[in-house]
């Protein structure tokens, strides 16, 4: 049997594409990396040498940008001919238009998440980037997105409920001190809040995680949840390490240019991850 470098999952000797996810099984041949350093250098090599890596998450920006731009000028079309003293029209043409794109962005937002794993998965293979198929590939997996976000929503919800807010009522001080500047009170509301984030931090890791794994193995929710828990528990060191520079690059956002500079971090550690997490499953298969 063949082992698809791109999903893991096995193929008859005889099959030339995986029987899984459809990769060419003869063009996969992936190295593993056994050092997170090792995982960003060769991120690094990714996105220097295949700018093609950044261009979904460009396309999406515009798009949504633009989608925006509309939504705002269907709200200044419901308001023409509306004076002080005349009673308004009611807005359907603008809400109509408001609330479809505003849909079609909850979609794409929803489809991009697959859909971006899909491409840096491909750049991490070295596979050629074909955009139209990881865009289908984005639609195909959007209920089972849809799913996971409801599902960890709903388990958010519960976690606030019994810790978040019973900590915020007990121990946040909400009284009002008219020598406090404000921003001294968020430094204080924050410095309150930092047990919280003990919390918060490894909610949305596990989360977003979990989110990637789905499309890094085609796999749903709750398998993905598995694996992601098998994963952390063996290189846990290395999503720290990824943890912080992420958190150290969120910052660079206050100075010019800070956002693109931000972009391009998130990308290559996105890369990063892929490779790291690749080199777990492969690693994995060699022990068994």
């Amino acid at each position: 049997m063949k082992i698809c470098p791109a999903c893991g999952k096995e193929s008859h000797d005889s099959f030339e594409y995986c029987s899984t996810c459809g990769s060419k099984l003869s063009e996969l041949i992936y190295e593993p990396r056994m050092n997170i350093m090792n995982n960003l250098k060769y991120a690094l090599n990714i996105a220097g040498s295949n700018f093609k890596v950044f261009y979904p998450t460009l396309i999406m920006f515009g798009a949504m940008i633009g989608m925006l731009l509309i939504m705002l000028f269907s709200i200044g079309i419901s308001f023409i001919g509306y004076t002080p003293e005349s009673t308004p029209n009611i807005p359907w043409l603008g809400g109509i238009v408001f609330i479809v794109l505003w849909l079609v962005m909850v979609y794409l937002g929803i489809v991009s998440l697959p859909t971006f794993q899909d491409v840096y998965k491909s750049a991490v293979l070295k596979v050629e980037l074909d955009f139209r198929k990881s865009f289908d590939y984005g639609r195909s997996r959007f209920i089972s997105y849809l799913i996971a976000i409801v599902v960890i929503g709903v388990v958010w919800i519960i976690i606030g409920a019994v810790t978040i807010i019973p900590f915020m009522m007990r121990y946040l001080d909400f009284s009002h001190d008219p020598v406090i500047s404000p921003e001294q009170i968020v430094y204080r509301v924050m410095y309150q809040m930092a047990p919280l984030f003990l919390v918060i931090i490894p909610f949305v890791a596990v989360a977003y995680l979990s989110m990637n794994v789905m499309a890094w193995d085609n796999v749903e929710f709750w398998p993905a949840l598995k694996l992601t828990w098998g994963y952390i528990k063996r290189r846990w060191k290395d999503l720290f390490i990824l943890m912080v520079i992420g958190f150290v690059s969120s910052l660079v956002v206050v100075i010019p240019l800070g956002f693109i500079i931000s972009y391009v971090i998130v990308v290559i550690l996105n890369l990063a991850l892929i490779d790291n997490y690749l080199s777990y499953k492969t690693t994995l298969r060699q022990e068994s």
